[in-house]
């Protein structure tokens, strides 16, 4: 009996030390990143004019919003999106995942900012995003996300 708890317990322990020697492969070589900072004066230095960076956005929810917290919600987005495609909730005019996680993501909201007015429209392009959604769905009585500041920009 121990030499059969003994097995089990090295073939657990080996499965252990193979899982930890496997490379890390990031979210996003998989698709919709899980979590993302969002910090674009540093991420995203090439758009030229945007404003000083005074709020980020830290550990963002990226892909429960794309696979749950957008379903159903479509009425409060900002942008027209559906269920089967919820991506262009916060990308306007995405037409696929491939094609947003393949394209210079700069670039993207770089025409996005043109289209809304220019990089000094950085914050108030976002918050027309994020935290007028967040508002409606908030009015609508339904469990929402933050719509106050610290509520995004004061997690660490």
């Amino acid at each position: 009996m121990d030499k059969i708890v003994n097995r089990r317990f090295l073939a657990i322990i080996g499965g252990f030390a193979l899982l930890a020697a496997m490379p890390v492969v990031s979210a996003q070589a998989k698709g919709i990143p899980q979590v993302i900072n969002i910090n674009t004066q540093v991420n995203m230095a090439s758009i030229k004019g945007l404003p000083r960076d005074r709020k980020h956005v830290n550990s963002f929810s990226h892909a429960q919003h794309a696979k749950v917290y957008l379903k159903g919600k479509e009425k409060y987005s900002t942008y027209p999106y559906t269920d089967a495609f919820t991506c262009s909730a916060c990308h306007p005019g995405a037409k696929s995942a491939e094609a947003l996680l393949s394209a210079d993501p700069a670039a993207t909201l770089g025409a996005a900012l043109d289209k809304a007015g220019g990089s000094k429209k950085l914050m108030k392009y976002f918050h027309n995003i994020c935290r007028q959604c967040h508002k409606k769905v908030k009015k609508a009585g339904i469990a929402s996300g933050p719509t106050n500041c610290n509520g995004c920009h004061g997690r660490k």
